[in-house]
């Protein structure tokens, strides 16, 4: 029994969805089952109710377990276990950066389980963070990550980083859903309206400018900057407008949003990992961008 095992457990009962389990601890959905059936083989006997056409159950036996683990977990008590179990001074801390976006986290969790298989002698204590790429520059200005996936053009000349290309993403657009312009979940680009939302970073407003001249005939372009992904998202629903993002950042997993994807506007993005230690982050680099490629 692990206390990943028990962290797992104790997260599942409290969203009752292994979908949600997964995106908060930045694991595969298939993982955190396996992790389950191990921690009960493990006790002997059964915790939840999978049974296919019913809603998610706890058992008795899974309700003591939870009261159980979320004390030792939240009291703390897990360190202890660590300290004896694992030279916890040789744990190596990686702070790893994504852009904000919709997609990422599937994927992210994907490239940290493939880091922990194949660089499992390190001992390594991944930590995957989202940023929007204003907040992500700033972040590796300030030297405060590690391993960066982020847009292009992203922290030049800066000696302490190496940086690569890594793959090329499409532009695109979204709405709400009950926008005008939305019709059987498809956008009609003669209906659509500004403002027009985007990041506020770089040069942002020359490129964008360009790019909104492709979905609208619009000589009267206005231009509403906002920083984060969160905050632009929340004014397309609140407000209405055309947001304009990166592929990876549409929010397709949402009903609330329509989404649309230039064939001809792509989005270079960059691996960017320190030069300090650099065989150890180019390693996990490396496995990133395979995962990534894939």
């Amino acid at each position: 029994m692990t206390t990943n095992q028990m962290k797992y457990f104790v997260t599942l009962c409290k969203t009752k969805s292994f979908t949600k389990t997964a995106e908060l601890l930045y694991i595969t959905q298939p993982a955190i089952s396996r992790q389950i059936y191990a921690l009960e083989e493990e006790i002997g006997t059964r915790l939840i109710i999978r049974d296919s056409g019913k809603k998610f159950e706890i058992t008795a036996a899974g309700k003591a377990y939870y009261e159980l683990f979320d004390k030792f977990l939240d009291e703390k008590e897990y360190i202890d276990f660590i300290t004896q179990n694992y030279e916890i001074e040789n744990v190596r801390k990686i702070k790893i950066a994504a852009l904000t976006g919709w997609h990422l986290p599937k994927l992210m969790a994907k490239c940290r389980e493939a880091v922990h298989e194949r660089m499992a002698e390190y001992n390594l204590d991944l930590h995957f963070e989202f940023y929007d790429p204003a907040v992500m520059n700033r972040k590796l200005r300030k030297e405060e990550i590690d391993i960066a996936v982020a847009i292009e053009p992203t922290l030049e000349n800066n000696p302490l980083y190496f940086k690569s290309f890594l793959c090329n993403i499409k532009s695109a657009f979204f709405v709400a859903a009950d926008n005008p312009a939305v019709e059987n979940g498809k956008i009609n680009r003669n209906k659509l309206n500004g403002p027009f939302i985007t990041y506020n970073q770089m040069d942002g407003s020359k490129i964008n400018k360009f790019n909104y001249s492709e979905i609208i005939n619009n000589n009267k372009v206005v231009i509403e900057e906002f920083e984060t992904m969160e905050s632009i998202g929340q004014r397309v629903l609140t407000s209405g407008g055309v947001a304009l993002c990166d592929e990876w950042s549409t929010p397709y997993f949402s009903d609330l949003y329509a989404a649309e994807v230039f064939d001809n506007r792509i989005v270079p993005i960059a691996l960017v990992y320190r030069r300090e230690n650099g065989d150890l982050f180019e390693k996990i680099a490396e496995i990133i961008k395979d995962n990534i490629e894939k």
